[in-house]
């Protein structure tokens, strides 16, 4: 039962089984002689309103196709007796009046029901095709009057119903997924229809929510929580989705520290892997970023290596490197030649003090230690010529001294061989020897000392000689 203008305790019940005191299925059989022909009259035991007692009435009932519904309309058997009666005996008297009469009043009682009966039929076609806004304009105190005053009732409904539901609809267009129509304002099914509508938004709210603060979190790069919750259907595609992202998300941050702490072991595994779609960027650029570090390490263990062997002219190749690992290489390889340049000018001012050029020295523009160095190097030879000067100035002094000793020796023979010649002289002879003598005892121990100073130059000169050897050795 939809509506019951008399007895609206029957609204939504299943009467199915509600029967007449003869046995009758009352609206079993309404339905299946509309189903049958499409209309028809039921005739039935029903009580009066405000009367317990069931009467015979008679029904008329019509289907209505659109919407399945059966609406029907009846009057009381003795209703029509006693009015029948009440003029049975005029009738007697004039059969002609009466007939007349009497075929006036069932047109009469059929116009009055079947106008307004044809109206809620348009009313129920109306809402069987979705349309809400039309007026039934029939008001009556009859059971016809009370079935318009239902079918605008279940209008109402209809439309309450579309408005909270198309104020929901409209919420979940902007966004805002958190407001819910009022089921109190209903009763019965349409009630019910709001709630499920409210069920409706929370199922799409709820994994909607959960994913978004799931986003919320990996857009701060915080991959720790997957979506916990097991969702149906799409839902459980969208949660596997999310979960999938965050899982990738987690493995680039893991790649990441691992990059940073100089572990490449996972790049043939990239490598491997190549694009997972035709527009991944994400994974060929970090194998791209894993060989250009790698390459970088290589290029720098074969410098190490070449240094080691003493390959000092090795040097990597800068344009194999893009951007500023180009300039990294390229600034190695500056540094090598910054240390590298200074060391081979003092070899070969090394190789030409070997040669006994002693004016070999470093000519170049150093900074810092290799400045001292150059300066450490180049006093070293300064001392060595230096040295090796004071030698040779010693050497002249030891043969002068000698030179002056023979000139001694030969006055001294001079004079011993004027003694034969006068004996008169004798005295001034000895005296004049004997100052000789003194004289070249004292050149003598002057001799001594400078050839003593002067060995120890020439030793100084060899221990310095000694220790130059051993520098460039």
């Amino acid at each position: 039962m939809i509506v019951h203008p008399i007895k609206p305790e029957l609204d939504g019940k299943d009467l199915t089984d509600t029967k007449d005191p003869k046995g009758k299925a009352i609206f079993v059989e309404m339905a299946s002689v509309a189903k049958k022909n499409g209309a028809g009259f039921v005739d039935y035991m029903w009580p009066k309103p405000g009367q317990e007692k069931p009467v015979p009435k008679i029904s008329y009932v019509k289907l209505v196709p659109e919407w399945n519904w059966v609406v029907g309309s009846g009057v009381y058997v003795d209703d029509v007796r006693k009015e029948v009666g009440a003029v049975f005996g005029t009738l007697l008297i004039c059969v002609p009046i009466i007939t007349l009469l009497t075929l006036l009043f069932l047109l009469a009682v059929a116009r009055s029901i079947s106008k307004p009966v044809g109206e809620l039929m348009v009313a129920a076609n109306e809402l069987a095709a979705g349309n809400i806004d039309f007026a039934i304009k029939h008001r009556s105190a009859d059971e016809i009057g009370s079935l318009a005053e239902s079918f605008r009732g279940v209008q109402q409904a209809v439309q309450g119903v579309v408005l909270e539901t198309g104020q929901l609809v409209q919420f979940a267009k902007d966004g805002d997924l958190d407001q819910r129509g009022d089921s109190s304002r209903f009763s019965g099914i349409y009630a019910g229809l709001v709630d499920e509508t409210n069920s409706l938004m929370d199922s799409i709210a709820t994994p909607l929510n959960e994913a978004m603060a799931a986003m919320e979190r990996l857009a701060l790069n915080d991959t720790s929580q997957d979506i916990q919750t097991n969702y149906p259907g799409v839902w459980r595609g969208i949660q596997n989705s999310v979960n999938g992202v965050t899982d990738r998300l987690r493995h680039v941050v893991q790649l990441v520290v691992e990059v940073s702490n100089g572990d490449l072991s996972e790049l043939e595994e990239m490598r491997s892997v190549g694009k997972r779609s035709a527009n991944d960027e994400m994974a060929p650029g970090f194998v791209r970023m894993m060989d250009a570090i790698k390459n970088l390490i290589d290029d720098v263990n074969s410098l190490v290596i070449s240094a080691q062997g003493g390959q000092l002219a090795m040097r990597a190749d800068a344009s194999r490197h893009a951007g500023e690992f180009g300039t990294i290489v390229q600034g190695i390889n500056s540094t090598l030649d910054a240390v590298i340049n200074p060391m081979n000018e003092a070899a070969e001012v090394l190789t030409r003090v070997a040669n006994r050029d002693l004016t070999a020295r470093m000519q170049g523009s150093y900074q810092g230690d290799l400045a001292k160095i150059k300066n450490s190097l180049n006093l070293a030879v300064d001392n060595l010529d230096e040295g090796l000067q004071q030698v040779a100035v010693g050497a002249e002094q030891v043969a002068s001294a000698s030179g002056q000793i023979s000139s001694g020796s030969q006055a001294l023979a001079q004079g011993a061989s004027e003694q034969a010649s006068s004996l008169e002289e004798v005295s001034s002879s000895l005296q004049e020897m004997a100052s000789m003598t003194r004289q070249n005892a004292g050149n003598a121990r002057e001799a001594q000392s400078m050839a003593e100073g002067a060995r120890g130059t020439a030793d100084k000169g060899v221990d310095s000689m000694m220790r130059l050897s051993e520098a460039i050795e």
